[in-house]
């Protein structure tokens, strides 16, 4: 038994026959769309999602997916007109994608980091937010707290997990705020590392990257007790050990830095531990793989060549995701965008069981 594929099958074309039809009002003509027609379009709904799929889930550059669809289905196209087909399903688009942003809002759980892009050649930043179930994407010129607050808000309900980076500070987390600690232990590895390269290095300062590495895998690894009263003695056993560490200066420099910031008078003491304390990650591994993707693809096209691109990557990158989270098919997602309403895309994102899309 063998499997094979038709590498060059015939494209269908199909001719739609309308009846005539004026609107009473405004004397307008209206045509009702048939099956798998998208009105006055020469390229219909599957060939645009196919084209869709492979610029934003599999990150094939324009020029290449015109030669992709000529090559495998007889289609052609020329690159600009991939842009007519986000512009128009960004129009369905553009309304899930905030109604994400405020969903995220609301979760139990946000993981939230941010990367270097490329706009028109200028320096921007593209931001996430998400976590097991979703995901939003946003490019933005800022690396500030206004660029935080605009993907997360002002406050969030939930529990929050970013690294140390001071704009997430802006942001008042209701359900607490988690330093990756998976951060903290690069950077005692790091120094570690360092100080193993120095001729009689500071003995006090590789003795608390030893200790401070060995506690904090302790934390990763622990078991997070279902008692709240079981989880406040937990975590004061962690902060008894972490004082014993961080007790005494440092000789070494960078040692030093990273012992003042786990001290009780720094501001991110009461994020080491809050994990336990509300049943969350202890890393922010989540966010960094879930920009992955776009990372790579921003290895391979440079960025973006304007705004309207840089929104299109973060709308339709926060769909397909998000799509991929919820086990639903992308290029199913893709076709309903171009052929009904927002609500219906967001039912083949979600689920038939979906609320209704929350007002921007």
């Amino acid at each position: 038994i063998q499997e094979d594929i038709v590498l060059v099958p015939q494209t269908v074309v199909t001719s739609y026959v309308h009846d005539t039809a004026f609107c009473p009002g405004c004397q307008c003509q209206v045509i009702h769309p048939l099956e798998g027609e998208l009105p006055f379009a020469p390229i219909g709904p599957n060939a645009k999602a196919t084209a869709l799929y492979l610029r934003h889930t599999l990150k094939v550059p324009y020029r290449k997916i015109t030669e992709t669809m000529g090559t495998l289905f007889g289609i052609d196209f020329v690159p600009a007109s991939i842009l007519g087909f986000e512009k128009r399903a960004g129009v369905n688009a553009r309304p899930i994608h905030q109604d994400l942003i405020e969903k995220i809002r609301v979760a139990n759980l946000v993981h939230a980091d941010e990367t270097h892009w490329r706009e028109d050649g200028k320096n921007c930043w593209l931001w996430y937010a998400g976590n097991e179930s979703l995901a939003v994407f946003r490019i933005d010129a800022r690396r500030s707290s206004e660029a935080a607050k605009s993907l997360l808000g002002e406050k969030l309900d939930g529990l929050l997990v970013t690294d140390a980076y001071a704009a997430y500070n802006a942001i008042d987390c209701a359900g607490g705020r988690q330093s990756c600690l998976a951060h903290i232990l690069r950077k005692s590895k790091d120094i570690g590392e360092e100080l193993a390269l120095i001729d009689e290095a500071d003995a006090p300062s590789v003795r608390f990257c030893q200790s401070l590495s060995s506690l904090f895998k302790e934390a990763c690894a622990a078991v997070v007790p279902k008692q709240m009263e079981a989880r406040r003695k937990l975590v004061g056993r962690l902060r008894k050990k972490l004082g014993l560490i961080c007790r005494k200066p440092l000789a070494f420099e960078k040692a030093e830095t990273l012992r003042k910031r786990l001290i009780p008078t720094s501001r991110e003491y009461p994020q080491l531990f809050a994990f336990i304390e509300h049943d969350g990650p202890p890393t922010n591994n989540h966010a960094e793989r879930s920009l992955r993707p776009l990372v790579i693809f921003r290895k391979v096209c440079m960025g973006t060549r304007s705004a309207t691109g840089s929104e299109n990557i973060s709308i339709f990158g926060s769909l397909t995701q998000t799509a991929a989270l919820q086990g639903a098919k992308v290029i199913d997602m893709f076709r309903a965008l171009f052929q009904s309403s927002p609500t219906h895309a967001q039912d083949v994102i979600f689920g038939s069981q979906t609320e209704p899309i929350l007002s921007g």
